[in-house]
């Protein structure tokens, strides 16, 4: 599968339908959209990482925005949050976690995911990471939501100073189930 960077920056502008690196705490959907949106246009000439800068750079710690798009029975809403990505490839670990979770009518969503059973395959013609995401989150009106997915990510930069990710997963809010679909840009 080829997955680099350049591959995310499509997607954002689905996700930021309604609307730097570096998101606040607290920031709203609409700044966290317009954060994805920014992102996308810094990284989109950039290039993809070589698979030699990706293994001698790539270990960090990246942090930046990720936005989703969820479906219940053919209806679609909009999320965002702070993400946040180690990789180690002394140790083949990839861990993260998703907080501060946003609406796109500017509720906020309780909780956080994991990133988890994580790993780097530097196999093939590119470096690729991957990990389960999951977790439980409490809706705006106290909602107990159930959600179980997985990330796959690239680097992006001649120093891998950025990464790509792409997700996606299944959800359950009480007794509905869902789909998602997600990207988030990351920086070191």
């Amino acid at each position: 599968m080829k997955l680099s960077l350049l591959s995310v920056c499509p997607a954002i502008a689905l996700l930021t339908a309604c609307g730097g690196s570096g998101s606040q705490v607290g920031a709203s959907f609409a700044d966290m959209s317009d954060q994805l949106e920014s992102d996308a246009a810094l990284i989109e000439d950039l290039g993809g990482t070589p698979k030699s800068s990706a293994i001698a750079n790539g270990s960090g710690t990246y942090s930046g925005v990720a936005g989703y798009i969820l479906t219940i029975d053919g209806d679609e809403s909009r999320l965002t949050s702070n993400m946040e990505m180690t990789v180690a490839f002394s140790g083949n670990n990839v861990s993260g976690e998703m907080t501060n979770f946003v609406t796109e009518d500017e509720d906020v969503v309780g909780g956080s995911l994991s990133l988890s059973n994580g790993s780097i395959d530097s196999s093939g013609s590119e470096v690729l990471i991957s990990a389960d995401m999951g977790g439980n989150l409490t809706g705006p009106e106290g909602e107990d939501v159930s959600v179980d997915g997985a990330v796959l990510a690239g680097y992006g930069g001649a120093n891998a100073q950025y990464i790509g990710v792409l997700m996606g997963g299944d959800f359950d809010v009480d007794d509905a189930e869902g789909s998602f679909e997600g990207v988030g840009i990351l920086a070191r």
